[in-house]
């Protein structure tokens, strides 16, 4: 898919490829529901049930970022799936902008793992990646 900018270990999805995000949007919500029919309890639901996620992001080993899709768009807070584990971690009170600028100030609840801040070094580039 093409990505929008990339800084390390972070792929931020390029909203305007509107048929591509639809995809990945499809595939995250699969993946919470193959979780969620495996034994793990997420405590949430994928996109667009009520207060589903809406991802926004990913990592190169298959984490998403993700609008907890309850209230109003600019008070959504973010939860992140870490894959391998299956864990979900809200982000209470964390927006897109506050996750973003905590993962690169280095002070976010989702480090040392899965995201190396060695890897969150600003300028940070726009890329065209195919996935």
């Amino acid at each position: 898919m093409p990505s929008g900018g990339e800084c390390g270990s972070i792929i931020i999805w390029n909203l305007r490829e509107v048929s591509d995000v639809s995809t990945w949007i499809a595939t995250a919500t699969r993946r919470y529901n193959d979780d969620r029919q495996s034994g793990n309890n997420h405590p949430f639901q994928g996109y667009p049930e009520p207060e589903g996620l809406l991802g926004w992001g990913t990592t190169p080993d298959g984490d998403f970022f993700n609008w907890r899709t309850l209230g109003e768009p600019d008070d959504w807070d973010c939860v992140f799936y870490h894959f391998s584990n299956a864990k979900m971690i809200l982000l209470e009170d964390k927006g897109f902008v506050d996750v973003l600028v905590d993962l690169l100030e280095h002070n976010s609840p989702l480090m040392p793992y899965p995201i190396d801040p060695d890897n969150l070094q600003p300028p940070c580039a726009y890329t065209e990646e195919v996935w």
